[in-house]
C-alpha cells in the first residue's frame, strides 16, 4: 500500500476504484500497533489519488518506540446545514458572538490534552459546535480513549453523558472498558459493563470479550467462564476472540488441560483457530511445565505446515532452554534470522542472551547484545537488566557495572531489578560490603526494594558463610514489613551451614511458620544440605524421620542428599537401601542419585555394585551423565581393572558424552596402575587440542606416568601448559615435577627448574630442599649438597636425620673429610644420635684429615729446599682454575693449631717486596711435587707441627692477584679434600 510504504502513488500507476478506497481505510485502521498508543513522533499526512476523489492518511511515526502509525483522519464537523433546526439559530448566534468554535475532532482532542488534569473540560466542549450532532460522541470517544489518558476520558464521557443528544452506543462503553482495563482498572470496567446494560444498551460480543480479557488478566477464572456462558445465555455467538480469551486466561494460570478442551469445544461449534490460538495453547503449556508437550505440539505445527509467527518462535525457544536444550533454541534463533517473513525482535534477543547466561557463554551474550544493536533495534531496560543479570550469575561486578553505565548513557533508568541483579553480582564475588552499598543505592533513587532484593543481600552474606549480618538483613527485612518467603528461608539456612550455626538450623524453621511459611520439601532439602554441609548427621537423619511423619513428600533431591550423607559416613548398605526406596518410590530415579551411588562403591573398592547400579538405571531409563561415566571409571580403576575401565570410556563415548577432565584423569591413573605409563603419555597428549581444562590432579598423574619412563622432558611440558593454562601449581606438584627431573638423572634441568620457580615467587618447602639434597647426592654434586644444607639454615628448617643421613653418604664417597666432619657435628648438634657407621666413618675422617693437613706443611718445606732460592708463584696459564673465595677458607686449615713457622712469614715478605714472577714451566713442576709430598703424607700420617703464620697470610696477600702462591697452596688443599665454603 501507498500509506505503508510512507509515499503517494505516482502518477504513471493505474487509478483505483472506489472499493479499493474502502479497503484501504479499514486497512489501514487495523495497521495500528496497539489500540491506544499514543504516537510521540512527528504526524503528518499524506492524499493518495482514488479517481477523483483524494483520501487524507495520517501517518505517525514514534521514533523512540520504533513504531510506524497510520489511520484516516477523524471525520469533520458537519456543517451547520446539516444540524437540526432546533440549533441552527443557536449556532448562529454563537459564532457571531465567537462563543462558538468550529473545531474538527483533532483540534478538540488537542485541546483538551493541553489542560491540566483539573482543567475546564466542560466549560471547553460547551463552547464546541460539534456537539449538537451526535455522529460525533463515538467519534471523540474513539480519540479520546486511542491518547490513553483516562482522567480526560473519563470527563469527557461524564459530560457526554449529559448532553440533551446523547445516545448509549455499545462501541463507545467498549472503548472505555478498553481504556479502564489497560489501567488495571478492573472495578470501573465492570461498572461500566452494568450501566452499558441499565442505560438499554445491549452488550455485543466485542463487549464480553472485553469483558473476559479483564477477568483473565486478574485470574479471575470463573468469572471469565461466567461471562462466557452470558454471552452464550444472550444468544451472542462466542467469536474466535472469544475463545482465545477464555483460552488466555485459563493459560496464564497453567491450566493447560483445559485450554486443550476448549480449544475442542472451539472447533467443534465451527469456530477455527488461528495463529494466536496457538500461541495461546503453547504458552498455557509453558506456563505449566509442560515443555516437552509445547515441544511436541510445535513439531505438529510444523507438520500440518502451519504458518509460524515470531511469537511461536519466542515461545519454543524458551520451551527448549526450559529442558536444557540450549542448541535448538539457537537452532530455532539462526533460523529466524535466516526468515524472510518474520525477524527477531527485542523479545527474541533478550532470550537469546538468557539463553546464553544459563550456558555460561558469557562472549556469546555479548556477542547477541551487539547483534541486537547491529539490527537497528534499540535495546529496552529489559534487555540491559538481561546482559546484567548474565553476568550477575557469573559474579562479574565490572563487566555488570559496565552494562549500566551504558544503559544510563542511552537514556534508560535502572530500576529495581538492575540493582537486584548488581547486588547478585557483588555477592557472588564474594564481596558482600560491596553489595550491600549498591542496596543502599536503592533507596536512594527513590525504589522500594522487595522480598527478591532482600534475598539477595542475605545470599551474599550467606555466600561468604557470615550467619551474623545475613540474619541483621533479615532484621532490616523484617521491620521494613517486607514479608519473607521460602527463598529467604533457604538462603538462611545455607547461611547457617556455611558459618557452622547449627544450632540455629531449628530456629530459622520457627520463624518460616511464624510468618505463616509452611515446612515444604524445598525448605527442608535446604535444611538437609546445611546440616549434611555442616557434619551433623544425627540432625540430618531426625529431619528425615520428621518429614516422614509429618507427611511431607521426599523428592529426588532428598533421597540424593540422605545417599550422600550414607557414603560421607560410609554406610554404603544405608545408601543402597535409600536408592531402592527411590526406586520404588514416586519420586523418580534421577541420574544424579545414581551418579553417587556409584561414586560411594567407587570409594569402597567396590566395581560389581557399582556395575549393577549402572545396568539398573539404564533398565529403568534413567540416561547416564558424564558423572556416572566418571565414576564407574573411578570404581574399576581402584581395583586397576584396565580392560573394564577401557570399556567404559569407550561406552561414554559411544553415548555422544563428552569426557570431562575427570574421567582422563581416572583413565589415566588406571594406565599408571596397570605399567603402561606410555599409554597414559600418550592419552595425554591426544587430549592437548580439545578444550579440557587440565587441573593439578591430571598433571600428578602425567608426572608419576613420565617418572616411570623418566621422561623429564614431558614433564616439563606439562608443567608450562599448567602456567600456561593459569593452573596454580601446589607445594606437592612442584615437589613431585623436581623428583621426577631428579630421578631422570637432569641435575642441571632440576638446578634450573627450581631457580625458575623461585623466580615466579614461589616458596620452597623443606621437603623440596630434600628432594634436591638427594638428587645432588646421587648425582655425585657434593657441593652443591653443603650448599642446599646452607639453604636449611637460611630457611631457618631443621634438617631431618634422613637428610644428613643423604649428605654424610655422599660426602664419604667422595672423601671429602673435612665437610663430612662438619656435616657431622652439626647432626649431632641439631640432636640426632648417629649409627655406628657414621661414627666409624667419621673416626676414620678424622685420622685422615690429620694426614692432610701435614701433607699441605710437608710441601711448603720442600719449596724451600727447591733450588730456585725463590718462594713457589703460580703463572696464569696454568690449567689448575682457582676461585678467590676459596682463599678465606684457608684460616680452617690451620684453624687452632697455634704453631709459628717464621719461615713462611719472611717468604712472603720476599714475595711482596720483589714481587717476582717465576718462568711457565716453574709452576708444573712446583705441581708435581706437591701431589707427590701430598701421597706420602697419606701414606705415612706423620703429623708435625703448621706455622701460626699461616694465620697473618690473611694480612699480607689481599692486594695481590691470584697467582700468588697462597692461592696454588689453597687450589692443593681444596682439590684434594673437601674444606666446606
Amino acid at each position: 500500500m501507498a500509506a505503508q510504504n510512507g509515499g503517494c502513488t505516482h502518477a504513471h500507476q493505474q487509478p483505483w476504484c472506489s472499493c479499493d478506497a474502502v479497503r484501504i481505510g479499514v486497512a489501514l485502521q487495523k495497521m495500528v500497533v496497539r489500540r491506544g498508543d499514543h504516537p510521540s513522533g512527528p504526524c503528518f499526512s499524506s492524499a493518495c489519488e482514488l479517481g477523483p476523489n483524494r483520501v487524507h492518511v495520517e501517518r505517525h511515526v514514534d521514533y523512540d518506540h520504533g513504531q510506524y502509525l497510520a489511520r484516516p483522519p477523524p471525520p469533520l464537523v458537519p456543517s451547520i446545514k446539516h444540524l437540526p433546526k432546533r440549533f441552527k439559530k443557536k449556532v448562529k448566534r454563537g459564532r457571531r458572538t465567537k462563543d462558538q468554535n468550529d473545531w474538527d475532532i483533532s483540534q478538540l482532542v488537542q485541546k483538551i490534552l493541553a489542560l491540566e488534569p483539573g482543567g475546564d473540560i466542560d466549560g471547553l466542549l460547551n463552547h464546541w459546535t460539534g456537539r449538537f450532532n451526535r455522529k460525533n460522541f463515538p467519534i471523540l470517544i474513539q480519540e479520546m480513549t486511542m491518547t490513553g489518558s483516562l482522567n480526560h476520558s473519563d470527563r469527557v464521557f461524564n459530560w457526554m453523558k449529559h448532553q440533551e443528544l446523547y445516545r448509549a452506543r455499545a462501541d463507545m462503553y467498549n472503548d472505555m472498558m478498553c481504556l479502564n482495563i489497560r489501567h488495571n482498572q478492573l472495578d470501573s470496567a465492570r461498572r461500566l459493563f452494568k450501566e452499558m446494560q441499565e442505560s438499554r444498551c445491549n452488550p455485543d460480543v466485542e463487549s464480553y470479550n472485553v469483558l473476559i480479557n479483564a477477568y483473565g488478566r486478574a485470574r479471575h477464572l470463573q468469572l471469565a467462564s461466567n461471562a462466557f456462558d452470558a454471552m452464550l445465555t444472550a444468544g451472542i455467538a462466542p467469536s474466535r476472540q472469544s475463545y482465545n480469551n477464555l483460552i488466555s486466561a485459563y493459560g496464564s494460570s497453567g491450566k493447560w488441560e483445559y485450554c486443550l478442551q476448549l480449544c475442542k469445544k472451539m472447533m467443534d461449534n465451527g469456530v477455527g483457530p488461528d495463529i494466536v490460538t496457538h500461541n495461546i495453547l503453547l504458552s498455557a503449556l509453558r506456563n505449566g511445565g509442560e515443555y516437552d508437550k509445547a515441544i511436541s505440539y510445535f513439531h505438529g505445527m510444523e507438520a500440518r505446515n502451519f504458518p509460524l509467527d515470531l511469537v511461536t518462535y519466542n515461545i519454543l525457544m524458551k520451551c527448549f532452554s526450559q529442558v536444557g536444550q540450549y542448541g535448538k533454541a539457537i537452532d530455532l534463533f539462526c533460523r529466524l534470522r535466516n526468515s524472510s517473513y518474520c525477524k527477531p525482535n527485542l523479545v527474541t534477543f533478550n532470550t537469546v542472551m538468557h539463553i546464553y547466561g544459563v550456558c555460561g557463554r558469557l562472549s556469546d551474550a555479548k556477542s547477541t547484545f551487539e547483534l541486537m544493536l547491529a539490527e537497528g533495534l534499540a535495546p529496552d531496560v529489559v534487555s540491559y537488566n538481561t546482559l546484567i543479570g548474565v553476568y550477575s550469575s557469573a559474579g562479574l561486578y565490572k563487566e555488570a557495572e559496565s552494562v549500566m553505565s551504558l544503559m544510563k548513557e542511552a537514556g534508560h533508568r535502572p530500576n529495581l531489578v538492575t540493582y537486584t541483579s548488581l547486588v547478585n553480582a557483588y555477592g557472588k564475588s564474594g564481596q558482600p560490603e560491596r553489595a550491600e552499598v549498591i542496596f543502599g543505592m536503592i533507596e536512594r533513587h527513590s525504589l522500594k526494594p522487595n522480598t527478591v532484593s532482600y534475598n539477595a543481600l542475605i545470599s551474599a552474606y550467606s555466600w561468604v558463610g557470615n550467619f551474623d549480618d545475613a540474619m541483621r538483613v533479615y532484621d532490616v527485612m523484617k521491620s521494613k514489613k517486607v514479608r519473607p518467603n521460602s527463598v529467604t528461608i533457604c538462603t538462611l539456612l545455607t547461611a547457617s551451614g556455611k558459618g557452622g550455626y547449627m544450632e540455629k538450623i531449628h530456629d530459622i524453621l520457627l520463624e518460616a511458620a511464624c510468618h505463616n511459611i509452611q515446612l515444604n520439601t524445598t525448605l527442608c532439602n535446604a535444611a538437609l544440605t546445611a546440616l549434611i554441609g555442616g557434619g551433623a548427621y544425627d540432625s540430618a537423619e531426625k529431619l528425615f524421620v520428621t518429614m516422614q511423619t509429618d507427611g511431607i513428600r521426599a523428592d529426588s533431591v532428598t533421597y540424593f542428599l540422605l545417599i550422600k550423607m550414607s557414603g560421607l559416613i560410609g554406610d554404603h548398605m544405608q545408601a543402597h537401601r535409600l536408592f531402592d526406596e527411590l526406586c520404588a518410590g514416586a519420586a523418580g530415579l534421577t541420574v544424579e542419585a545414581c551418579s553417587e551411588l556409584i561414586n560411594i562403591y567407587a570409594k569402597k573398592g567396590m566395581p560389581c555394585e557399582a556395575q549393577a547400579v549402572y545396568e539398573k538405571m539404564k533398565i529403568l531409563g534413567c540416561c547416564p551423565n558424564v558423572v556416572t561415566f566418571t565414576s564407574l571409571l573411578c570404581a574399576y580403576g581402584v581395583k586397576g581393572l584396565l580392560r573394564e575401565a577401557v570399556g567404559v570410556f569407550e561406552d561414554m563415548v559411544a553415548e555422544g558424552i563428552v569426557p570431562d577432565i575427570v574421567a582422563y584423569t581416572a583413565l589415566i591413573s588406571t594406565f599408571n596402575k596397570n605399567g603402561y605409563p606410555e599409554k597414559a603419555i600418550e592419552l595425554a597428549r591426544s587430549i592437548q587440542h580439545e578444550e579440557v581444562c587440565q587441573n593439578e590432579v591430571f598433571c600428578m598423574e602425567i608426572l608419576a606416568a613420565c617418572s616411570k619412563l623418566r621422561d623429564w622432558r614431558t614433564a616439563l611440558d606439562t608443567f608450562q601448559k599448567m602456567q600456561d593454562a593459569g593452573t596454580v601449581a601446589t607445594h606437592q606438584t612442584v615437589h613431585h615435577l623436581l623428583l621426577v627431573v631428579g630421578k631422570s638423572g637432569q641435575p642441571e634441568e632440576m638446578l634450573k627448574l627450581y631457580l625458575k620457580i623461585k623466580k615466579l615467587g614461589f616458596e620452597p618447602t623443606s621437603g623440596i630442599y630434600e628432594t634436591l639434597l638427594n638428587c645432588f647426592a646421587k648425582a655425585g654434586r657434593w657441593r652443591l649438597c653443603m650448599e642446599i644444607l646452607g639453604w636449611f639454615e637460611l630457611a631457618r628448617f631443621k634438617p631431618s636425620f634422613q637428610t644428613y643421613n643423604i649428605a654424610l653418604a655422599c660426602l664419604n664417597s667422595k672423601e671429602q673429610w673435612r665437610s663430612y666432619l662438619d656435616v657431622y657435628k652439626e647432626m649431632k648438634d641439631a640432636g640426632y644420635l648417629p649409627t655406628k657407621s657414621m661414627a666409624s666413618t667419621a673416626e676414620k675422617a678424622s685420622h685422615l684429615w690429620e694426614g692432610v693437613k701435614y701433607s699441605c706443611i710437608r710441601c711448603l718445606v720442600l719449596f724451600d729446599g727447591s733450588s730456585l732460592q725463590w718462594p713457589p708463584l703460580m703463572c696464569r696459564n696454568v690449567d689448575l682454575k682457582i676461585e678467590p673465595y676459596r682463599y678465606v677458607d684457608l684460616q680452617k686449615l690451620v684453624s687452632d693449631e697455634g704453631c709459628t713457622c717464621w719461615y713462611l712469614k719472611q717468604q712472603a715478605e720476599i714475595v711482596r717486596d720483589n714481587r717476582f714472577i717465576p718462568p711457565g714451566n716453574w709452576a708444573q713442576r712446583v705441581h708435581h711435587r706437591e701431589r707427590r709430598e701430598f701421597r706420602l703424607g697419606h701414606e705415612h700420617n706423620k703429623q708435625s707441627e703448621i706455622g701460626r703464620a699461616c694465620l697473618e697470610l690473611q694480612g699480607l696477600f689481599p692486594p695481590y692477584p691470584p697467582t700468588s702462591w697462597l692461592y696454588s697452596l689453597a687450589h692443593i688443599v681444596f682439590s684434594s679434600i673437601g674444606v666446606r665454603a
